[in-house]
């Protein structure tokens, strides 16, 4: 491996840290008080800004798209449902989407999805909460997005290859 590319992976590591690390405060102050403070999203965004300069297989495009491709259906549900989404959870995947492209956000979504599914079937079985019940989602959001960190577009490639 040359100079350049043990830079390179040396940087890729340093924003995938510092995402991750952003990622898990989200959740922990998420589940605490059902609220992602803006600093979360504005630190997101400035990883997004530097691995554009620094991941050039995604391109300004590419990452433009995901910052909308789930953030907007997103915002729209809960406008039109009453709350559905918290808006700290739309940023979220808008600064997300800026950062990881539009094809890892959207695996991101389907995991965190899932995930608050399950936890919900879990706790209303459990009797933790009610059918009116809300709960956070940035937890689950956040899972999504550092499995999507490490794998998620190779598991949307795949996917839309049809080879899952």
């Amino acid at each position: 491996m040359g100079k350049g590319a043990g830079i390179r992976l040396l940087l890729e590591g340093l924003v995938a840290s510092a995402y991750l690390a952003i990622l898990l405060a989200v959740a922990g102050r998420d589940w605490k008080t059902k609220k992602i403070d803006d600093r979360f999203h504005l630190g997101i965004l400035a990883l997004g800004g530097i691995a554009l300069w620094l991941f050039p297989e995604h391109t300004a495009a590419d990452r433009l798209f995901g910052a909308v491709v789930v953030a907007l259906p997103m915002a729209v549900l809960s406008l039109r449902a009453g709350g559905a989404f918290g808006g700290g959870d739309i940023k979220l995947m808008a600064a997300s989407g800026f950062l990881l492209g539009w094809r890892a956000v959207l695996v991101a979504w389907v995991c965190g999805l899932a995930g608050s599914g399950v936890y919900g079937l879990w706790a209303l079985a459990k009797g933790r909460t009610s059918r009116r019940g809300r709960m956070a989602l940035g937890p689950f959001l956040a899972a999504g997005l550092m499995i999507a960190l490490f794998c998620g577009d190779a598991v949307a490639s795949r996917y839309l290859r049809g080879g899952c």
